[in-house]
């Protein structure tokens, strides 16, 4: 259905009049609902351990795969089921059954030395830099998510990165905690700094022309929040901030690790909007000590994944703290 939306509402009536100058095909056309906003049941990473399993004369390692699982009330739980694959084919081994308790899923993986040299030789490479399964996970009422996993016979395998926590500035000062949860200010936006503990290691590699390189990992974050956390920059209204889901930029919720000396007002803002507006009736409001959910997913570019789960508290103090529009229906 084309054309603007007018909520019936009157008093949101001035927020669309002073936002015409919008127009209506950059508000709504196209118009998704931003991946970084968790509305049902999904999975957002999958980790391995180690992230590059070192094959031996004594045997092929076990991996254990990890599975980050998020729903609109924050860490998920579901029935799953992951599969051991040759990539890009239909061998696979028996499927593994688990579930995902408090958002995460866990499974051991042993891999037979006869499939990884089935992969291999699958493989247009013949292994070149590693031989890799692959993993698919199906978890029921989402996606199928697929991770490779990769094995090797490297004196220095690729290590795991690893997350601390996630901080939170406002202004340039950090905000406080209650009862385990980062309190936030509905309708002021925040800068948020994922804190790497490990990883960004120098590594040496060969191309495919023989060349020995050494290079720095590129370590990148994905972010994920409930509720109506937004991300990125937003304008500002007679009712506080604003956003609609046709103009959220789609890396708002992306950043990289600095190669220098990180910034101290974070990498990425956010600001929890008061109004959310799914349909053109009534908003559904966040209230003073609401509970939702920040994930940051943290890639190095070479398999290694990690991320940090980060309870937030709603504080209500402005009157004027912001509306969010979703798609016209």
């Amino acid at each position: 259905m084309s054309g603007c939306r007018h909520p019936r509402n009157g008093l949101l009536l001035v927020v669309i009049a002073a936002h015409l100058a919008v127009g209506c095909t950059p508000a709504y056309d196209p118009c998704f609902s931003p991946a970084a906003l968790v509305r049902s049941t999904r999975i957002l990473a999958i980790r391995a351990d180690p992230p590059e399993a070192v094959v031996t004369s004594n045997g092929v390692p076990e991996v254990v795969v990890r599975v980050l699982v998020a729903g609109a009330g924050g860490p998920a739980s579901a029935a799953a089921e992951l599969t051991l694959c040759v990539p890009d084919s239909e061998t696979c081994d028996p499927p593994l059954q688990g579930v995902a308790d408090h958002g995460e899923a866990s499974f051991r993986v042993l891999a037979s030395r006869a499939f990884l040299d089935q992969s291999e030789r699958a493989d247009p490479l013949r292994g070149f830099g590693g031989v890799r399964l692959e993993v698919r996970v199906h978890l029921a009422g989402a996606d199928e998510a697929r991770k490779l996993l990769l094995y090797s016979n490297s004196t220095a395998p690729n290590l795991s990165i690893e997350l601390g926590g996630v901080g939170a500035t406002l202004d340039g000062h950090a905000d406080s905690e209650t009862n385990g949860a980062v309190v936030l200010r509905l309708g002021r936006t925040y800068r948020l700094r994922p804190l790497l503990t490990q990883g960004a290691e120098v590594y040496q590699t060969v191309d495919l022309s023989g060349h020995h390189l050494s290079l720095r990992e590129h370590v990148t974050y994905d972010f994920f929040a409930t509720s109506s956390v937004v991300f990125g920059s937003l304008p500002a209204g007679p009712r506080g901030v604003y956003a609609y889901y046709g103009v959220l930029a789609p890396d708002a919720a992306q950043a990289d690790e600095p190669d220098g000396k990180a910034p101290t007002d974070g990498l990425v803002s956010a600001t929890w909007v008061k109004s959310f507006w799914p349909s053109q009736s009534r908003p559904s409001q966040a209230r003073d000590g609401d509970l939702a959910w920040i994930w940051v997913v943290a890639r190095d570019g070479r398999g290694s994944v990690a991320w940090w789960t980060l309870p937030i508290r709603a504080e209500d103090r402005d009157s004027a703290a912001g509306d969010l529009f979703a798609c016209p229906l």
